[in-house]
């Protein structure tokens, strides 16, 4: 009867061990689900600023080629950015060497 006793506690603690790891593992992983989360939304901000300083700076920037987003339409960047003119959009990356690299 005590040798009952004994392996049912060795088996008792071993199944609170495996819980505390398992608890470990749980939260470690959403400590790091967390940290990724955090991570993309950094960088999805940085993106979104760095693209509309770009975009106001190039219109800020003295000289032709501040005006040559679109050649249809002679606007600053910072007027095609807030237009709704999806079409000029794409026809302007089309054409952009930054995207394409022709």
């Amino acid at each position: 009867m005590l040798v009952v006793v004994i392996v049912g506690l060795w088996v008792f603690r071993a199944g609170l061990v495996a819980l505390f790891v398992l608890f470990l593992i749980l939260h470690v992983g959403l400590l790091a689900f967390r940290a990724g989360l955090l991570a993309g939304l950094l960088a999805g901000v940085a993106i979104v600023l760095g693209l509309g300083l770009g975009i106001v700076w190039a219109s800020l920037k003295p000289g032709p080629s501040s005006h040559h987003i679109c050649k249809e339409r002679l606007v600053s960047p910072a007027a095609l950015w807030l237009s709704v003119d999806v079409d000029c959009w794409l026809r302007c990356l089309r054409r952009s060497r930054l995207f394409f690299g022709r």
